[in-house]
């Protein structure tokens, strides 16, 4: 006799042999989500035929677990992939390939410390490694990976890929090779407390007996300085051709006609990118500017001009207007003023900020480290140390407190811990404490977290005699609300903190040996079962699919606007048609 499957059974079929069996195959092997469906098609196709589905019901329905459902492969590759990132990482005789790994992936992202999320950096990768394709993918579901060592480049403020967005693959490759990994180091922008002192500048000369000769009019000398008296934000080269080098004074003055530059492309191979070093630019005199000065002895034959310190500023050979350079750069629109720079414009810039910097800086000034952008450094976790600053001063060393723990709000978001403890010791202060936190909430969490803080609370010198086991602790378990004050007080104590809005969270790179430690959304470490911790996060990605998808935009409105009756709802969901009992 010919027996039909039902519906239970392809949900078996599917959830407990099959997916289970492709995903120990492809447990190295990371797909995208397209690839995973295009692999899962003729398990839908068969799963909407058995439920008398339409073939276009959406992936959201039949992955939900409000319904009768199959496993996501794509949510199961999260499952598999958290389990070997972290025997990788937890492994003492693989960490060498691990330290590797992570090392590698920081390269190949280009940038000075491990971020908590590398979707923003991830488009610019072409082939990346399978450690990045692994944490891409738990990124996706904000899951995070910290290293619990320091990977953080020095000698930079500026990391380039948080300022310049638009990034290519091809532009990433030359930066790497360039080793260009900070804002700090671009050659066209200011390079911050940077002094290169093999750079090739010539100074203006200026005559050592003044008196002879007060004034001097170079003939077709240009100059160019870095200008600093404005804006930091607005300092930048400029350029000019000096008119008169004034020398009454003790110190020489050069008064010149502002220039400025304008780039030149080649009338042929138009469409080649050019590189600094390849570019041209043309200079010609600016009809004025926040530089210009009003000068009525040299009149008002020139439209800008501006006065520098002779010493500070340097020359740069041109290369007047001609049509041999003209017709090569499609320039004839530039006036007959106009000339060629002979040397790249960035070059320019970058040897006047550095004899900027050589005369007004006597020695170059080193980063200061504690400002650069670290966002891994101690910005996620509040450290639990600085919270317990007591006085024990006083010549004991026996102490007794009485702890409590208490859990509020279970079931909603705002579920907290709290904890709590009072030192009763005699002829002592009785210092008291409470806190809470917030993650993995339980009671038993909170009799733990109220037992560390005394321990982290004891004199320095007892936090010695700890590791040397001289530490004598004694655990005596007092009945609740029996009537001791000071138990009580703990309680209250307890049970005021887990109604704070401040929670403790240990930071778990000082407190663990792993290479690097896994954790949920940037705030505290994942320390339940990883894979079947992935369980909530990729069902609640499913669940919010499902909710904001335009199909069910009625259902959203009517629960927005008070319209279910949810005691109804909860009949209905719970009735049971059938004679077996279900779950």
């Amino acid at each position: 006799m010919r027996k039909d499957i039902t519906h239970d059974y392809i949900t078996y079929l599917i959830n407990k042999i099959l997916l289970p069996r492709l995903k120990y195959q492809m447990q190295f092997t990371i797909l995208s989500y397209s690839k995973t469906q295009e692999i899962m098609a003729p398990l839908k196709k068969l799963f909407k035929h058995k439920f008398n589905l339409s073939t276009s019901t959406p992936n959201y329905v039949i992955y939900n677990s409000l319904f009768p459902y199959i496993n996501d492969l794509f949510a199961n590759q999260v499952k598999s992939q958290s389990s070997i990132l972290t025997a990788l990482f937890n492994t003492p005789i693989l960490s060498p390939i691990a330290l590797h790994k992570i090392t590698y992936t920081l390269k190949e992202l280009w940038l000075p410390f491990f971020p908590l999320s590398i979707i923003p950096f991830y488009n610019t990768l072409v082939r990346p490694t399978y450690l990045t394709k692994a944490i891409r993918l738990l990124n996706s579901y904000n899951i995070n990976i910290l290293p619990n060592f320091d990977l953080t480049t020095l000698q930079g403020r500026y990391p380039i890929r948080n300022y310049v967005l638009d990034l290519d693959a091809k532009t990433l490759k030359s930066l790497s090779r360039k080793r260009i990994l900070y804002m700090d180091q671009r050659l066209i922008t200011p390079l911050h407390d940077i002094i290169v002192y093999n750079y090739n500048v010539t100074h203006p000369h200026i005559p050592k007996n003044t008196h002879d000769n007060n004034i001097y009019h170079p003939r077709s000398q240009f100059i160019a300085f870095w200008n600093n008296n404005c804006p930091k934000e607005k300092a930048d080269l400029v350029l000019g051709k000096t008119i008169e080098q004034d020398n009454i004074y003790d110190t020489s003055i050069t008064f010149f006609q502002h220039y400025i530059p304008l780039s030149l492309t080649a009338m042929y191979n138009s469409n080649t990118s050019l590189t600094p070093n390849s570019s041209h630019h043309a200079i010609y005199p600016y009809p004025g500017c926040h530089i210009r000065e009003p000068n009525y002895r040299l009149g008002y034959k020139y439209t800008c001009i501006g006065s520098i310190k002779t010493s500070s500023c340097n020359i740069i050979k041109t290369t007047p207007y001609n049509h041999d350079w003209v017709r090569k750069f499609n320039s004839t629109y530039l006036p007959k003023t106009s000339l060629l720079l002979n040397k790249p414009l960035h070059l320019i810039r970058l040897t006047s900020y550095n004899d900027y910097l050589n005369l007004f800086l006597s020695t170059p000034t080193s980063y200061n480290t504690s400002n650069r952008n670290d966002s891994t450094s101690n910005t996620t976790y509040l450290p639990v140390f600085s919270s317990f600053d007591f006085d024990f001063s006083f010549p004991l060393s026996i102490f007794n407190f009485f702890t409590d723990g208490s859990l509020s709000h279970i079931g909603t978001p705002e579920c907290r811990y709290g904890f709590g403890w009072i030192q009763v010791a005699p002829n002592t202060p009785r210092l008291q404490f409470q806190g809470c936190s917030c993650f993995s909430p339980s009671s038993t969490r909170a009799e733990i977290f109220s037992i560390l803080t005394v321990l982290l609370s004891i004199p320095s010198n007892s936090s010695e005699l700890v590791f040397q086991k001289h530490l004598l602790v004694t655990f005596v378990k007092v009945k609740a609300h029996n009537g001791i004050a000071d138990n009580d007080i703990a309680d209250n104590l307890a049970k005021a903190g887990a109604l704070g809005t401040d929670p403790i969270l240990i930071n778990p790179r000082f407190i663990s040996t792993q290479l690097a430690t896994v954790i949920w959304n940037g705030m505290a470490p994942i320390i339940t079962n990883i894979r079947k911790f992935c369980n909530t996060p990729t069902a609640a990605a499913e669940f919010t699919r499902l909710m904001n998808s335009s199909l069910y935009a009625p259902i959203t409105n009517s629960i927005l606007a008070n319209l279910i009756d949810w005691n109804l709802t909860s009949k209905w969901i719970k009735y049971n048609p059938l004679d077996s009992p279900t779950s």
